[in-house]
């Protein structure tokens, strides 16, 4: 994922284990060096999403070791700091698409999550502190949604499974 509040700030998850911040100015540079990462930041197990918040000041990452985390930039992009960690079961095994955690539009407090939980649903959390804001569900919604997308300028939110079915949610009018 790109940072939006600095274009040249990329990061990367591996199932390596760790989250690497690039700067991508650096790449095809002269003499076939090879880029080195500004930062990389280690996790328990392997990581399957990064994604920066609105204003790029925050790191989002979604780790098989059953939690979400919150990084914070420090005024070097090198400067990333473990802000809150949320607890989130992310063991969704070998046949369901692994869950990929997303910051709500617009946002750098709100963060969304599919959820292995009954009934069937998003977990909402609050990154500040980790706390459960609240839980999309709906009785349309049987399986597990792993994916979350949502629309550039409504409040439209798509989740879905990995049959390739998909859930939405919008403000009732």
């Amino acid at each position: 994922d790109f940072s939006a509040a600095k274009p040249h700030l990329l990061a990367t998850a591996s199932l390596d284990r760790t989250v690497c911040l690039w700067d991508v100015r650096a790449f095809g540079g002269a003499g076939g060096k090879k880029a080195k990462p500004l930062a990389t930041l280690e996790h328990g197990l392997s990581v399957t999403a990064a994604r920066f918040s609105h204003s790029g000041d925050r790191l989002l990452t979604t780790c098989n070791d059953d939690l979400l985390r919150v990084f914070a930039g420090g005024k070097a992009d090198k400067d990333w700091a473990l802000q809150t960690a949320i607890k989130h079961n992310n063991k969704t095994g070998r046949y369901i698409t692994s869950f990929q955690a997303e910051w709500l539009r617009g946002s750098d407090e709100t963060v969304v999550c599919g959820s292995l939980l009954h009934p069937r649903g998003i977990d909402v959390f609050d990154a500040s502190d980790g706390s459960a804001a609240e839980r999309l569900e709906h009785d349309n919604v049987t399986s597990v949604v792993s994916l979350i997308a949502q629309h550039p300028t409504q409040p439209v939110l798509v989740a879905s499974n990995s049959g390739g079915k998909c859930f939405c949610w919008r403000p009732e009018e």
